[in-house]
Parts: C-alpha cells; sequence; structure tokens
C-alpha cells in the first residue's frame, strides 16, 4: 500500500480503506477493499490533503465522512466515496481526531494541551478544554456508548 498508515471500516457501500501518505506526500486514498476472491483492494479515490504529512486519519461510524489531520494541525473532513472536502480548520493545534459513535461531534487533542469537541460537519468549536494535560495531548477516544 501507499502512505503512512491505513485505517479499515466497514459501510453502506463496502469495506473501506483509507490511507495518507507520509513524508511531504499529501494525498489521501480512499480503497474498495470488499473485493471478491480475495483480490488487492481496488483504489476509488485520490485527494490532495494540503497537509504536509498525514498525521491522522478517522471514518465516521456511518463511514460517510473521513477526518484527517495534518502534520501542521490542520483538521478537514472529506466525503466518502469522492473525497470532497467538506470543512476545513487551522486555527488549533491539533495531533488525533476521533468521531464520537453518534458521528456527530469529531474530537481532538494537540501540543498546545487541549482537547476540542467540533460539530460535524460544520467543524464549529463545540467544547474546548484548555490545559487538560501538563504536555502535548497526544490521542483522544471515546467509549464505545459515547456517554465520556
Amino acid at each position: 500500500f501507499y502512505g503512512a498508515f491505513a485505517v479499515p471500516v466497514g459501510g453502506a457501500d463496502g469495506e473501506w480503506l483509507v490511507t495518507g501518505g507520509g513524508d511531504g506526500d499529501q494525498s489521501i486514498q480512499l480503497w474498495d477493499a470488499s473485493e471478491p476472491g480475495g483480490a488487492p483492494p481496488r483504489k476509488v479515490a485520490h485527494a490532495s490533503a494540503a497537509h504536509e504529512s498525514v498525521a491522522c486519519l478517522a471514518f465516521a461510524p456511518q463511514a460517510d465522512l473521513i477526518a484527517s489531520v495534518g502534520s501542521e494541525a490542520e483538521v478537514c473532513l472529506w466525503s466518502v466515496p469522492k473525497l470532497r472536502g467538506v470543512a476545513r480548520v487551522t486555527e488549533a493545534s491539533n495531533k488525533h481526531a476521533v468521531f464520537a459513535p453518534d458521528g456527530e461531534t469529531l474530537a481532538t487533542c494537540g501540543a498546545d494541551r487541549s482537547i476540542r469537541l467540533w460539530a460535524v460537519p460544520s467543524l464549529e468549536v463545540r467544547i474546548q478544554r484548555a490545559d487538560a494535560h501538563a504536555g502535548d495531548v497526544r490521542r483522544v477516544a471515546y467509549t464505545p456508548d459515547g456517554s465520556t
């Protein structure tokens, strides 16, 4: 595969795999991993992420959106399967992103020691917690039921 890492997910339209480029590769690629007979995944879409490199990728639970976080902290939302840009924010320090189980909120964290909850798909900040940790916040996660 091409890219820094891959995230698999099942969706209404099949089994998707998304890969993101590293080391100056600014691309995101969407693959159909539901090919019969164990055939290799087929590339469905390609987008220039406008990130210097892709640091994090996350699928929405409904597999209709992908969030990408760039090495320079930009967050983008992409439609599936066309990989068209839906929303973009650059004003925060982000390293990681994860969708809430209901798909209506995106949580991010970053080098500024903050966590943020963004409305999906607008990426308007719902909640921001500054100084959530003494240092960089590297990962954020939801419980499976989305309660916390």
